[in-house]
């Protein structure tokens, strides 16, 4: 007679472990990739003598930072008011644009960037224009005075 060949459970791969893994954490950012400069990298040396770092980071003076990352923000010294559009004066309409303004370590604006304007397309042109000319005194880190990104607000009233 024909024998019971015990039946063995079929088995899934083995469980994982679960893992302990810390949660994701945002880093600082420090601005667009493209405004760090990185030095040369070295190539090999022969044997014997001493190679060049491979990889050359720019001098402070080099470095655009953030506003938070400097001991001194960047301060106005002169600031010519924006010209308030015909269109939105005849119109009654008021609002604000938000920039992201470069100033060099010589005090000048070096780029202008608008992050919002309210309402959209009204005044982002004016305050553009009126932000760079304006003069301030540079951002500093450690007494030396450093190029920064800083955020500005420019409001229109019609008061």
């Amino acid at each position: 007679p024909p024998t019971a060949v015990p039946r063995v459970a079929a088995e899934g791969p083995p469980a994982i472990p679960a893992l302990n893994l810390p949660s994701m954490v945002a880093a600082p950012v420090l601005g667009e990739v493209d405004e760090f400069a990185l030095g040369p990298v070295a190539v090999a040396a022969p044997l014997g003598e001493v190679a060049e770092p491979a990889l050359a980071l720019p001098a402070p003076e080099a470095l655009v930072l953030d506003e938070s990352l400097v001991d001194q923000p960047p301060t106005v010294i002169d600031a010519p008011p924006p010209r308030y559009p015909p269109a939105a004066r005849a119109e009654g309409v008021e609002g604000e644009v938000v920039l992201q303004v470069l100033v060099g370590e010589d005090g000048r604006v070096r780029d202008v960037r608008v992050l919002r304007g309210s309402p959209p397309g009204v005044f982002e042109a004016e305050a553009r224009q009126a932000v760079r000319r304006w003069r301030l005194q540079p951002a500093t880190l450690k007494g030396r005075p450093v190029a920064a990104w800083v955020r500005q607000r420019v409001r229109f009233s019609l008061r």
